[in-house]
């Protein structure tokens, strides 16, 4: 960095002076400059020693010359008015900034009234205030000041040398002296004074009522943990605030700048990846053990902004509206578009905004955002690289991100503005689908390859750029491109901004990603199908979070185990990342309260197991409340879905709940075995059971998390869901059924990827794109669509890149019609950059004018995938108010490589927040 240069003028003050001392024949000026802030955000104030008086100024400044010429100038101003005693030109006998602090201790020890002040502007050439400090029964008056606080500090310092001067005949000086603080105790000023501390508590009528928390040892800090210690750190916080909304120096102490700091880290969702897990230990340990804090007087507006990001303003509203007030006041900095109006009060004058601009604008970085902040915008960044895997003694080479498998876990909150750069380090194009963000406006970021854009190249980076609106819960992120989200796939978890709508307390959250495991590397297989018009090879293994499970040769030590407490809530969080297989999966012994479906809350209601699709998120709250044997074990358990006739993974995965040994719970060291197949699991063909759950689906629909399924539609669409055999093209040979192959299609059209993103081709409205607007609004030819022969029938299907294109605004009803072509099946289908209702389920075909009638529109389940019932149909009703073009799909990977998909194009409304985002900067090109 160059050295820093200074104009002529700013060290001009500091000039005068010492010719004035020259002049004056006087010794030259001593100057004494002390930092209050820290390295990265000094806050320099300067004292000057002039023919034997001390001047200091009160202001603070980023550089040393700034602050030697500014107490310069008062100098010489008070020189020159020949004043002796003010603000500006302080003589500090007795330190009047720390007067307070003492009078305050000294009041605590001897366990009299606190003292009070009443202080008088009185409008000169120049505001002077005046302050009278009333302690002990006694009136002390200060001598003229330029502000009100350092009258207050006069003030006291006269009481302090009233107090030593009439001390009581059998009270040494030493004695006296100690209670109200010697030099060594005001140089210890920054200490916590806990007695101090519980007087002012008192005072306040302060009662913690929220528990007290402990991290034990070899314990995992769990989500529950830390949000409890958040709120009790607030909640002790905000009673420690003055009544005129600063945190007093009184009760300070270097404990203050840690909670915040871990506030607003833990909040923003960076805590982990800031802190490594020993650290964040003993971080929660210290605030448990110190839980008692206050603030410097600079630390105001820090302390708000960290209360601000608690996200419990209708808990501590008036902490916030005196700690407003107070910034506002003094101008620390510029918080008030953050608080809701009732806090806020009056809007700011037009000069006291522009001032606040100024004052962040000198403290931003080269990132554009503040130091103390810069963590709340950073990018996360996800690497797609090569790495050996080892499963069932065999060892693939598989993509992974960031070297893990499956990929890292992403934690945002709701409302959230995320970037994430994904890095293709691997040998193929790439691509990232958020499954189940919205994506409001910034179809860019959807991730589907050549329907939303080009794929990111081998070598190549794409930051995918969104802001999470209106969402909380679980949703994933996988690779949309081939059959690459085998093993490229992650958990997507939203944290809400306001408590959970149900009352059980959260021990910890656990996400569970369900998978396939292959043992040879998975291209091959899609590379094959399209050579050959073949079905794909069934997978070897289903996994938890990866691992196969003790069922399965060779993989005791890849087996999930999850410790638990007994006697506590957990949060699941369920996700079917498995490319072509429905799921079922259950816990031995216990209960499960489903909460929330594809990051939307339902009407709780309890189930010993699940069905959940491809592509489909379900949390449970799980209670651990069952006595387990000696070695506190219980089988956690996942199998197949059985609805095809198709070649499948017939096989089960299982993972392990371990009690944590307690006083009364003495476990057996014990790994995990061989295991068992617990009886709450459902048989792979119990339709029952899969039509029972997902009938017992309902939206929460409460005030605050209402149900907006569209009462009235402006367009009803019936689209069948069919797969198909297509003729083998002459000279080739085709190793489908009866030497055919296999394809998939929506009202008899097989999808075809275009070689450019149909989003950017809408966008610039390019018209020789081959993409065709007019996908068919129903079946080409009705027919009995799940009565029809198998086999019988000619099923070759159309080829294109038809879109449904619809205007904004739209309340639009999807119809999806299962047909008996090949075989009867369950269709995972997932609708992109929108949720949908689920108004209506039946079984054999749809029929308009009837089957409306019984439709849900109260409380159906809000999702972004739906299975599509075996020889049924399923109606959905979307508000289509997300500019854009998205990709409709099953979700069976297979399916989605045959065509079983198609494109919604939702236009552009009449008004810019009714219109797409533009076009990236970095946004690949095909």
């Amino acid at each position: 960095m160059a050295p820093m240069t200074f104009k002529s003028d700013q060290a001009m003050h500091k000039n005068k002076l010492q010719e004035y001392a020259q002049k004056s024949g006087l010794p030259l000026p001593v100057y004494t400059t002390d930092n209050g802030g820290f390295d990265h955000k000094p806050k320099f104030q300067s004292t000057v020693l002039v023919d034997g008086m001390e001047y200091r100024s009160e202001r603070s400044f980023s550089r040393i010359i700034f602050a030697e010429n500014d107490v310069a100038k008062i100098a010489l101003e008070c020189i020159k008015k020949n004043m002796k005693i003010a603000e500006s030109c302080s003589i500090h006998m007795q330190e009047p900034k720390i007067s307070k602090s003492i009078l305050y201790e000294f009041a605590i020890k001897s366990r009299t009234e606190v003292p009070t002040y009443r202080t008088n502007c009185a409008e000169e050439a120049e505001p002077v205030f005046v302050s009278t400090c009333t302690f002990n029964g006694k009136s002390y008056t200060s001598e003229i000041a330029g502000s009100k606080k350092m009258a207050e500090q006069f003030a006291a310092r006269k009481a302090i040398q009233s107090l030593l001067e009439n001390r009581p005949d059998h009270t040494s000086a030493t004695q006296y002296g100690g209670m109200l603080g010697d030099s060594n105790q005001r140089k210890r000023r920054n200490e916590v004074n806990y007695s101090g501390v519980k007087r002012f508590l008192r005072e306040k009528n302060f009662k913690q009522t929220i528990p007290q928390v402990m991290v034990e040892e070899g314990e995992e800090i769990s989500y529950e943990t830390v949000t409890t210690t958040l709120r009790r750190a607030v909640h002790f916080f905000a009673a420690l605030q003055a009544d005129d909304g600063h945190w007093p120096a009184e009760i300070a102490g270097p404990l203050f700048f840690l909670p915040p700091l871990v506030m607003c880290v833990y909040i923003t969702g960076h805590l982990n990846s800031v802190f490594p897990p020993e650290y964040c230990k003993e971080i929660f340990r210290y605030i448990y053990c110190h839980q008692s804090f206050g603030s410097q007087e600079w630390d105001t507006g820090f302390a708000i902004q960290a209360l601000l990001a608690s996200d419990l303003t209708n808990e501590i509203t008036e902490t916030l509206m005196k700690g407003h007030h107070f910034i506002k006041e003094s101008q620390c900095c510029l918080l008030f578009s953050l608080m809701p109006p009732e806090v806020v009060g009056d809007k700011m004058e037009d000069i006291q905004f522009f001032d606040a601009v100024n004052i962040i604008l000198s403290l931003q970085s080269k990132n554009g955002g503040l130091p103390a902040w810069e963590l709340a915008g950073s990018s996360k960044w996800l690497e797609v690289e090569w790495k050996n895997v080892t499963r069932l003694c065999n060892t693939v080479r598989v993509l992974t991100v960031n070297g893990e498998y499956p990929g890292p876990t992403i934690t945002v909150y709701e409302g959230d503005n995320v970037q994430i750069k994904v890095n293709n380090r691997g040998p193929d194009n790439t691509t990232i689908h958020w499954h189940g963000v919205k994506q409001l406006r910034t179809g860019w970021a959807d991730g589907p390859a050549y329907v939303t854009q080009c794929p990111i190249t081998q070598g190549n980076s794409y930051t995918y750029k969104f802001t999470v609106t209106a969402q909380r819960g679980t949703l994933w992120w996988h690779a949309h491109y081939s059959w690459q989200r085998a093993t490229v796939h992650g958990a997507f978890i939203i944290k809400p901004r306001k408590p959970y709508p149900f009352p059980a307390r959260i021990r910890e959250e656990i996400p569970i990603i369900l998978g396939e495991w292959w043992n040879g590397p998975v291209q091959a297989i899609e590379d094959y199908m399209k050579l050959t018009g073949d079905g794909p090879n069934s997978s070897n293994a289903y996994t938890f979070n990866g691992l196969p499970g003790s069922l399965y040769p060779c993989s005791n030590k890849d087996t999930f185990v999850q410790k638990v407490e007994g006697g506590q809530t957990y949060m699941l969080r369920i996700i079917n990342a498995a490319l072509n297989q429905e799921l079922f999966f259950t816990v031995e012994n216990h209960t499960m309260t489903v909460v929330e479906v594809d990051a939307t809350y339902t009407k709780p209601f309890t189930t010993t197991a699940i069905m959940i699709t491809p592509g489909q998120t379900t949390t449970v709250l799980l209670a651990t409340d069952q006595k387990p044997g000696s070695t506190g074990m219980f089988v956690m358990a996942a199998r197949p879905y059985l609805t095809s006739l198709f070649p499948f993974d017939n096989s089960t995965s299982i993972g392990f709940l371990k009690y944590k040994a307690s006083g009364t719970l003495k476990l057996k060291p014990q790994t995990p075995s061989l295991g068992y197949i617990p009886s709450s699991l459902p048989k792979m063909e119990d339709t029952v059971f899969a039509t029972k759950f997902t009938d017992n689906l309902r939206s929460l629909g409460t005030t605050e998390y209402p149900c907006n399924v569209p009462k009235q539609i402006d367009k009803r669409v019936i689209t069948t869901i069919s797969l198909n055999l297509q003729d083998c093209p002459k000279n080739k040979t085709c190793k489908g059924l009866y030497g055919k192959i296999f394809s998939a299609s929506m009202n008899n059209i097989s999808f075809v990827r275009p070689k450019m993103s149909i989003l950017e081709c809408h966008y610039k409205n390019l018209s020789n794109s081959g993409i065709d607007n007019n996908f068919p609004e129903k079946p080409p030819n009705a027919f009995d669509y799940t009565g029809v022969d198998a086999l019988s029938e000619n099923m070759n299907s159309e080829f294109g890149t038809k879109i449904l294109a619809v205007p904004y605004g739209t309340k639009l009803e999807i119809v999806l019609q299962d047909t008996g072509f090949m075989n009867l099946e369950n269709h995972p289908i997932h609708i992109h950059g929108h949720n949908f209702y689920i108004v209506g389920t039946g079984l054999g075909n749809f029929n308009p004018a009837k089957d409306p009638a019984n439709y849900n529109l109260v409380d159906p389940p809000e999702r972004n995938t739906v299975g599509v019932p075996m020889g049924g149909w399923a109606a959905l009703r979307i508000n289509a108010d997300n500019p854009g073009v998205w990709f409709i799909h099953c979700h069976l990977e297979e399916h989605t490589s045959w065509g079983l998909a198609m494109g919604l194009m939702v236009k552009s409304g009449s008004k810019p927040s009714q219109c797409m985002l533009p076009l990236p900067d970095d946004f690949p090109s095909c």
